[in-house]
């Protein structure tokens, strides 16, 4: 053999291990992410509902995805759940293609409406989804846990709205999946059975699950999600974590009263010796409300005016914060 022959063949031989290694890398870091959409689109018809959007969730992340009717928050979920194929990119789950990780139990999904065989009982339906998994959730756990024992013998027809959220919560727990993919699963559910649900979700993730859930209770992102996305128009608007968002878009808002009708030269003296700190206010003429940052000197200053009184001071909640962001819901469909 040729000494160029054999050259050449060290440099395929190198070339083949070099793609081997980028492979193995490849997977290793696919298969430490929990959920990945790549560069993913989706149409229907004329109507874009994903567009190009890239996200990666990794194991043990909690986060909320937020965004109004049509923003595409379910067809997105959906696309990572293999329940609608992407024009265009992919979507993984723990590396692997949707199907093939929840055939594994890897992943539970609680869609927000259908999934459910009404004319059932409880705990029929719930045996039935179970001998799909080779080794689900006990039955008896699978019920306490997800407050369904005293229901176990009725017909999910007969059921509430709250109720039979809970009973598709059960179908996305039964394989006892690393991951969950939750969309709106508090819709339908009073104040009191939202707050026992997410005790519950608490529960889960304190075991390093993940969880991802869609919502439009901005409550529950705020007090549940370390980090929330914000989609528009399919895409991603802003992904950060929750409190970061906080404290970069909040604003706080700073009432106070006065004895007399001075509000108004008042107002003129802040905006002149504060302008950073203020970015909008009202004038009445015996209160003044201000909106901005940092009126820790602001207050001061007002506390120091004889005539004024009352000051309350607040800061803006993630709602107030997303409506500013994305504007007023849309009316129409998700997508």
């Amino acid at each position: 053999m040729s000494w160029l022959k054999i050259v050449k063949s060290i440099l395929q031989i190198a070339a083949c291990e070099q793609q081997t290694r980028s492979m193995e890398t490849l997977f290793t870091d696919e298969a430490s992410l929990a959920l990945q959409a790549k560069e993913v689109t989706k149409t229907f018809g004329e109507k874009t509902a994903v567009n190009s959007l890239t996200l990666e969730i990794k194991q043990g992340e909690i986060v909320a995805l937020l965004g109004h009717n049509g923003a595409g928050k379910t067809t997105l979920l959906d696309m990572c759940l293999g329940l609608q194929t992407p024009n265009a990119g992919h979507t993984r789950l723990f590396g692997l293609k949707p199907g093939e990780a929840l055939s594994r139990s890897l992943a539970g999904a609680m869609q927000q409406a259908g999934g459910l065989l009404v004319d059932y009982k409880v705990e029929t339906f719930l045996k039935c989804v179970a001998s799909t998994y080779t080794n689900p959730l006990g039955m008896e756990e699978l019920l306490e846990v997800t407050d369904l024992t005293q229901l176990r013998q009725k017909k999910i027809v007969k059921l509430s709205g709250g109720e039979q959220q809970r009973v598709r919560f059960a179908t996305a727990l039964v394989g006892n999946p690393q991951l969950l993919i939750l969309d709106e699963p508090t819709s339908g559910m009073d104040a009191v059975a939202r707050k026992t649900f997410w005790e519950l979700m608490q529960r889960f993730a304190d075991q390093g699950k993940t969880i991802i859930f869609a919502t439009h209770y901005l409550a529950e992102a705020e007090a549940f999600a370390e980090r929330t996305v914000i989609m528009k128009d399919g895409q991603i608007l802003i992904d950060d974590l929750t409190a970061n968002i906080r404290r970069n878009f909040q604003e706080q808002i700073l009432h106070i009263r006065f004895t007399d009708e001075s509000a108004n030269a008042v107002a003129k003296t802040l905006v002149e010796k504060f302008a950073g700190h203020i970015t909008s206010y009202q004038v009445k003429p015996q209160s003044l409300e201000l909106s901005g940052k940092d009126f820790d000197a602001v207050a001061r200053y007002l506390l120091d005016q004889p005539q004024a009184y009352g000051l309350e001071l607040t800061n803006t909640s993630l709602e107030e914060i997303y409506t500013r962001l994305v504007g007023h819901a849309k009316e129409g469909s998700e997508n």
